[in-house]
């Protein structure tokens, strides 16, 4: 239904409340909603956000307390986003809305219940683009989502180890379309994400995606 509206040229939000249930209708999701634009040469739209939870919470099964988004990654005209802040919940949604292609929303369940600042008005938060949430010069740390916190932190030692880490970059990527991203490559923005063929990649044993 959502497909088809979105089809005749309404803009539906569809709040699936958890991840899990997009795999009931996998077809609609991945064979049909981020086909059609393609198929039809760019001459027809589907403006679909479809909105959901991930992740763990207390008391729920184990059907529903899963991080699936990555499964949608590599969906051809599906894009994915991934808030971490409450400013980030708005400008990615108020993006994804305005966007001319299905976007699956999702969002951890424990940020919800997380306070932030929110911008007033307006705020859009553009697809791509990754968020640097501390500067340092040795070491990046990329997350997403929930793991955005933690990822801050990185610089604290394992219990039980002692380590020195004289400056990281945590990087927030904030849609699948990241590793395009020259912010989370190295500090001076010579180089972005590694590629395949990259000798770091050869060392750890190989091409791999």
């Amino acid at each position: 239904m959502a497909v088809g509206a979105a089809l005749a040229g309404y803009r539906p939000v569809v709040e699936l409340y958890m991840a899990e249930f997009m795999l009931v209708a996998m077809d609609q999701v991945v064979n049909e909603a981020p086909r059609f634009r393609y198929m039809s040469g760019g001459k027809v739209k589907v403006p679909l956000v479809l909105k959901a939870g991930y992740g763990f919470t207390a008391g729920w099964a184990g059907q529903h307390t899963g991080s699936i988004y990555s499964m949608f990654m590599g969906v051809p005209g599906l894009k994915v986003v991934l808030p971490a802040t409450a400013a980030d919940a708005k400008g990615l949604m108020a993006t994804a809305i305005r966007d001319d292609n299905p976007v699956c929303f999702f969002h951890h369940y424990l940020l919800t219940l997380e306070h932030g600042e929110v911008p007033e008005g307006e705020y859009l938060v553009p697809f791509g683009e990754a968020a640097v949430r501390r500067t340092g010069k040795d070491v990046t740390v990329v997350a997403i989502g929930w793991m955005v916190r933690p990822g801050a932190g990185g610089g604290r030692a394992p219990r039980g180890r002692r380590c020195r880490c004289r400056g990281h970059r945590p990087a927030h990527a904030r849609s699948a379309r990241y590793r395009d991203d020259p912010r989370v490559g190295r500090q001076d923005g010579s180089a972005g994400a590694r590629r395949p063929g990259d000798p770091a990649r050869q060392r750890l044993g190989g091409d791999r995606r």
